[in-house]
C-alpha cells in the first residue's frame, strides 16, 4: 500500500499539472470545490496520481465535495479487499 505521504506528494503533483500552477498548498480536508475543482479536474488528477504511483484505483466516486483524506480512505479500502 502506498503511504500516505506518498499518494499525497502525487496528488499535489496532479492538481499542480491540472491548474498549471506551482505545487498548490491545498490542505487534506480542503474540499475539492473550495480550492476550484471541477469533477473533469478531479477525473484528470486521479488518472495522474495513478500514472505516477504505478497503481490502478479502481473505480471511485470522488465528487467536488470531497477532499484528500476521503479520497485516501477510499484507496485504502480498495487495496484493504
Amino acid at each position: 500500500m502506498i503511504s500516505k505521504d506518498d499518494f499525497r506528494t502525487a496528488f499535489h503533483t496532479a492538481v499542480a499539472g491540472v491548474l498549471s500552477t506551482p505545487q498548490p498548498p491545498i490542505r487534506d480536508d480542503e474540499t475539492f470545490a473550495e480550492y476550484g475543482l471541477d469533477s473533469l479536474d478531479i477525473m484528470n488528477i486521479l488518472l495522474s496520481t495513478e500514472e505516477t504511483l504505478g497503481i490502478d484505483i479502481g473505480e471511485m466516486e470522488v465528487t467536488d465535495q470531497d477532499c484528500f483524506d476521503t479520497l485516501y480512505e477510499q484507496y485504502a479500502k480498495t487495496v484493504a479487499n
